[in-house]
């Protein structure tokens, strides 16, 4: 019965040696885990500002765009308008060559003294 015995409390001291292990083991993970999980936790929001950030800037160069498009617009909308009014101009021009057309006004000079003032 001894031999038993001496057995049975070897198997004991055994299991208990292998608990505490496993209960650092168990501690040692549920530590990596809940590391592991802020570490996501941060990179996640760090993602999330970034996306944010870009959303922001594309959102910003899809406004200048349109804006940009516009003005585009508007100036092709006047350079053809004014394409039309000196296509009619010359071809008004053509058909009365006789026409007589005023010479343009010359520019006014007027005298500037030394000091910078007009003398008129």
């Amino acid at each position: 019965w001894d031999d038993e015995k001496k057995k049975l409390e070897t198997r004991v001291l055994e299991s208990d040696q292998t608990l505490v292990l496993v209960a650092q083991e168990k501690e040692s993970l549920e530590h990596a885990k809940e590391e592991t999980e802020r570490k996501l936790v941060e990179e996640l929001e760090r993602l999330k500002d970034a996306y944010a950030m870009q959303v922001e800037e594309a959102e910003g160069m899809h406004m200048r765009l349109n804006q940009t498009e516009s003005t585009l617009s508007s100036v092709t909308k006047e350079k053809d308008s004014l394409e039309a009014e000196r296509h009619a101009i010359v071809s008004t021009l053509c058909e009365h060559p006789a026409a007589s057309v005023p010479p343009a006004a010359p520019l006014l000079q007027i005298p500037i003294s030394a000091s910078g003032e007009s003398e008129v």
